[in-house]
């Protein structure tokens, strides 16, 4: 058997408003234009190899769907820029020269492929975070999964499509438990409730609809006196903006100064599966496996303390 990690992470994808079956419809119509998008500067990324499958492992007990595929990032040459010879220590003007550098203009250098798994019923984008032995930061895959749904909002009746990359659960709860907190500031977009318990999403939600407020920007400040002491409707809108925002604090722990943003500690599951075959047919369906497993995590507990786990398939 041979020991293999899987580390991903997950964006959790709100489109509003959400009318029933719209995230099918949405990567449906990705997956069928398949763009290349840009994602920074000479960086870009397209979706490919994807397929619809009908869901592997559903800890919920439901008949559900998810996409599963590659991604790749890879870098875009500009075939229409100077180019500079390095032997001849000039730029290319030969004719020639410039003939062969356009016919390879379709080619990306640097690619790194991640396999995904998309679960519309919970709007969630999970995928590995390493390509040939190289990691890949969870920001990079959000901005190529933005820059590729948001021009699909004209095509549906959407006014907007948020992205929020999972925190780590034990970073809010820190934010919620610190011993002297001072300041608070937050961005909570209207979510999707169908994740929290007790209907907490849904209540804000409900809250936020009724008053047509598409995002809520939330800064409290402590007094001279005394430092800040959050209720139960403060706790459940922090952890609510955590995956539909971000939120950010500052104060004192036990005397120490600390300074915590969600947003600079994504979740990063990582996973032990010992392969019993090959590599090139095993992959794929441990990768799903473990996407669902994450998944479980998150829908049950908003992101795991210990983020590490093991398992033999």
């Amino acid at each position: 058997m041979r020991p293999r990690i899987f580390r991903t992470y997950a964006i959790n994808v709100v489109a509003q408003p959400h009318p029933k079956g719209i995230y099918e419809q949405l990567f449906d119509r990705l997956i069928q234009a398949r763009p290349a998008v840009k994602i920074a500067r000479d960086q870009y990324g397209k979706f490919t190899s994807t397929s619809k499958l009908p869901y592997l492992v559903d800890f919920e007990g439901k008949n559900q769907t998810v996409f599963f595929g590659l991604l790749h990032i890879y870098s875009k040459i500009q075939a229409d820029k100077d180019w500079f010879n390095e032997s001849t220590e000039t730029i290319v003007d030969d004719k020639q020269e410039l003939d062969a550098i356009k016919r390879i203009s379709h080619l990306g250098p640097n690619d790194r492929a991640l396999r995904y798994a998309f679960y519309p019923d919970h709007h969630m984008f999970i995928f590995d975070s390493q390509a040939n032995n190289t990691p890949i930061s969870a920001s990079t895959v959000e901005r190529l999964l933005r820059n590729s749904l948001t021009p699909l909002i004209e095509q549906f009746q959407i006014e907007s499509i948020k992205f929020t990359i999972e925190p780590v659960k034990s970073k809010v709860d820190e934010i919620i438990n610190m011993t002297d907190l001072g300041k608070i500031e937050l961005l909570l977009h209207r979510p999707n409730p169908d994740a929290l318990p007790s209907n907490i999403e849904d209540d804000i939600f409900k809250d936020m609809d009724e008053e047509g407020v598409s995002e809520e920007s939330i800064e409290l400040k402590r007094s001279k006196s005394k430092p800040i002491k959050l209720n139960k409707r403060r706790t459940d809108i922090i952890r609510v903006a955590s995956r539909n925002g971000y939120v950010r604090a500052s104060g004192y722990d036990n005397g120490k100064r600390k300074t915590i943003a969600t947003n600079d500690h994504p979740f990063l599951f990582k996973q032990f599966i010992k392969f019993e075959k090959n590599d090139d047919i095993d992959a794929p369906k441990f990768f799903l496996q473990h996407a669902v497993r994450m998944l479980e995590i998150i829908k049950k507990s908003l992101g795991v303390s210990n983020e590490t786990g093991s398992a033999t398939v």
